[in-house]
Protein backbone atom coordinates (compact mmCIF):
# COMPACT_ATOMS: atom_id res chain seq x y z
CA UNK A 1 0.00 0.00 0.00
CA UNK A 2 1.84 2.65 -1.33
CA UNK A 3 0.61 6.17 0.71
CA UNK A 4 1.29 10.20 -0.57
CA UNK A 5 0.20 12.82 0.97
CA UNK A 6 -0.15 16.31 -0.73
CA UNK A 7 -0.78 19.51 1.50
CA UNK A 8 -1.69 22.77 -0.08
CA UNK A 9 -1.08 25.57 3.07
CA UNK A 10 -1.91 29.24 2.08
CA UNK A 11 -2.50 32.45 4.41
CA UNK A 12 -6.59 31.46 5.06
CA UNK A 13 -6.39 27.28 5.43
CA UNK A 14 -4.04 24.37 5.18
CA UNK A 15 -5.73 21.24 2.84
CA UNK A 16 -3.97 18.05 2.99
CA UNK A 17 -5.30 14.96 0.97
CA UNK A 18 -3.81 11.42 1.91
CA UNK A 19 -3.93 9.21 -1.06
CA UNK A 20 -3.28 5.27 -1.08
CA UNK A 21 -2.27 3.98 -4.11
CA UNK A 22 -3.49 6.50 -6.67
CA UNK A 23 -7.07 7.13 -5.59
CA UNK A 24 -8.02 9.88 -2.64
CA UNK A 25 -8.95 8.54 1.04
CA UNK A 26 -8.65 11.03 3.32
CA UNK A 27 -8.85 15.26 3.17
CA UNK A 28 -8.47 17.39 6.18
CA UNK A 29 -8.71 21.29 6.37
CA UNK A 30 -6.44 22.96 8.97
CA UNK A 31 -6.25 26.91 9.93
CA UNK A 32 -3.29 28.87 7.03
CA UNK A 33 -0.06 27.89 8.08
CA UNK A 34 1.85 29.96 5.45
CA UNK A 35 5.74 30.57 6.16
CA UNK A 36 6.84 33.49 7.49
CA UNK A 37 10.73 33.94 8.74
CA UNK A 38 11.48 33.05 11.97
CA UNK A 39 7.38 31.69 12.12
CA UNK A 40 8.42 28.41 10.35
CA UNK A 41 7.88 26.04 12.99
CA UNK A 42 4.90 27.27 13.96
CA UNK A 43 3.55 26.63 10.53
CA UNK A 44 5.20 23.30 10.35
CA UNK A 45 3.03 22.36 13.80
CA UNK A 46 -0.08 23.23 11.84
CA UNK A 47 0.75 21.20 8.59
CA UNK A 48 2.18 18.39 10.92
CA UNK A 49 -1.52 17.71 12.61
CA UNK A 50 -3.10 17.72 9.82
CA UNK A 51 -1.03 15.31 8.14
CA UNK A 52 -1.02 13.24 11.45
CA UNK A 53 -5.15 13.36 10.89
CA UNK A 54 -4.76 12.50 6.93
CA UNK A 55 -3.16 9.37 8.07
CA UNK A 56 -5.38 8.22 10.61
CA UNK A 57 -7.85 8.31 8.42
CA UNK A 58 -6.14 5.60 6.31
CA UNK A 59 -4.76 3.68 9.37
CA UNK A 60 -1.10 4.36 8.77
CA UNK A 61 1.41 6.28 10.87
CA UNK A 62 3.16 7.03 8.05
CA UNK A 63 3.13 7.76 4.28
CA UNK A 64 5.81 7.05 1.91
CA UNK A 65 6.16 10.89 0.43
CA UNK A 66 4.69 14.21 1.01
CA UNK A 67 4.58 17.03 -0.78
CA UNK A 68 4.12 20.44 0.36
CA UNK A 69 3.10 23.54 -1.36
CA UNK A 70 3.15 26.48 0.70
CA UNK A 71 2.97 30.18 0.26
CA UNK A 72 6.18 31.63 1.48
CA UNK A 73 8.27 28.89 0.22
CA UNK A 74 9.35 30.77 -2.76
CA UNK A 75 12.29 31.87 0.03
CA UNK A 76 14.44 29.10 0.15
CA UNK A 77 16.03 29.42 3.81
CA UNK A 78 11.95 29.31 5.08
CA UNK A 79 11.51 26.04 2.21
CA UNK A 80 14.43 23.97 4.09
CA UNK A 81 13.30 24.88 7.47
CA UNK A 82 9.78 23.83 6.49
CA UNK A 83 11.14 20.51 4.89
CA UNK A 84 13.64 19.95 7.59
CA UNK A 85 10.94 20.04 10.51
CA UNK A 86 8.47 17.99 8.94
CA UNK A 87 11.46 15.71 8.77
CA UNK A 88 11.88 15.67 12.18
CA UNK A 89 8.35 14.79 12.78
CA UNK A 90 9.23 11.58 10.87
CA UNK A 91 5.83 11.36 8.88
CA UNK A 92 7.14 9.83 5.69
CA UNK A 93 10.51 8.45 4.00
CA UNK A 94 10.61 11.74 1.42
CA UNK A 95 9.35 14.90 2.51
CA UNK A 96 9.40 17.44 -0.67
CA UNK A 97 8.84 21.67 0.42
CA UNK A 98 7.92 23.55 -2.57
CA UNK A 99 5.51 26.49 -3.26
CA UNK A 100 1.91 26.18 -3.62
CA UNK A 101 2.56 28.05 -6.82
CA UNK A 102 4.15 25.43 -8.33
CA UNK A 103 2.03 22.89 -7.08
CA UNK A 104 -1.10 24.88 -9.38
CA UNK A 105 1.28 25.18 -12.26
CA UNK A 106 2.00 21.15 -12.18
CA UNK A 107 -2.11 21.06 -11.44
CA UNK A 108 -2.52 22.87 -14.37
CA UNK A 109 0.05 22.62 -17.06
CA UNK A 110 1.59 19.43 -15.72
CA UNK A 111 5.37 20.18 -16.54
CA UNK A 112 4.08 22.66 -20.14
CA UNK A 113 4.46 26.17 -19.98
CA UNK A 114 1.41 27.88 -18.76
CA UNK A 115 0.83 31.36 -16.98
CA UNK A 116 -1.62 31.42 -14.02
CA UNK A 117 -2.70 34.58 -11.79
CA UNK A 118 -3.51 33.31 -8.20
CA UNK A 119 -5.72 35.22 -6.06
CA UNK A 120 -6.34 34.24 -2.27
CA UNK A 121 -4.92 35.90 1.12
CA UNK A 122 -1.90 36.83 -0.76
CA UNK A 123 -1.89 37.23 -5.01
CA UNK A 124 1.28 36.41 -7.48
CA UNK A 125 1.60 35.89 -11.44
CA UNK A 126 3.49 32.75 -12.39
CA UNK A 127 4.42 31.55 -15.54
CA UNK A 128 6.60 28.57 -16.80
CA UNK A 129 8.57 29.02 -19.85
CA UNK A 130 9.21 26.25 -22.41
CA UNK A 131 12.67 25.91 -20.60
CA UNK A 132 11.21 25.08 -17.19
CA UNK A 133 11.93 28.22 -15.92
CA UNK A 134 9.63 29.55 -13.66
CA UNK A 135 8.81 33.27 -13.32
CA UNK A 136 7.21 34.93 -10.49
CA UNK A 137 5.71 38.52 -10.11
CA UNK A 138 3.89 40.29 -6.99
CA UNK A 139 3.89 37.86 -4.00
CA UNK A 140 4.05 39.89 -1.60
CA UNK A 141 2.90 40.69 1.88
CA UNK A 142 -0.52 43.15 2.23
CA UNK A 143 1.56 45.55 3.44
CA UNK A 144 3.69 45.81 0.13
CA UNK A 145 0.90 45.58 -1.86
CA UNK A 146 -0.83 42.59 -2.83
CA UNK A 147 -2.87 43.90 -5.63
CA UNK A 148 -5.78 41.55 -6.80
CA UNK A 149 -5.72 39.44 -3.25
CA UNK A 150 -8.79 39.49 -0.70
CA UNK A 151 -7.18 41.80 1.25
CA UNK A 152 -6.59 44.23 -1.36
CA UNK A 153 -9.78 43.75 -2.76
CA UNK A 154 -11.71 44.21 0.62
CA UNK A 155 -9.67 46.96 1.56
CA UNK A 156 -10.77 49.02 -1.54
CA UNK A 157 -13.83 47.88 -0.74
CA UNK A 158 -14.11 49.47 2.90
CA UNK A 159 -12.36 52.75 1.24
CA UNK A 160 -15.25 53.02 -1.34
CA UNK A 161 -18.04 53.29 1.74
CA UNK A 162 -15.89 54.89 3.88
CA UNK A 163 -15.37 57.91 0.93
CA UNK A 164 -19.20 57.61 0.24
CA UNK A 165 -20.23 57.85 3.51
CA UNK A 166 -18.27 60.93 4.00
CA UNK A 167 -19.43 62.29 0.97
CA UNK A 168 -15.99 62.19 -0.46
CA UNK A 169 -17.42 59.98 -3.29
CA UNK A 170 -20.15 58.34 -5.74
CA UNK A 171 -22.46 56.02 -3.32
CA UNK A 172 -21.95 52.48 -3.67
CA UNK A 173 -25.12 49.75 -2.89
CA UNK A 174 -24.09 49.43 0.80
CA UNK A 175 -24.07 53.88 1.57
CA UNK A 176 -26.46 55.55 2.73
Amino acid sequence: MSVVIGADVSGSKTVVVAEVDGEVHARIQAPGAALRPDLVLRSATTIADAIRRSLAEVGRASADVIVVGAAGAGRPEEAKELARALRAEELAETVRVTTDGEIALVAAFGRSPGILILAGTGSVGLARDSQGTIHRAGCYVWQMGGEGSGYALGLAALGAVVRACDARAAATLQSP
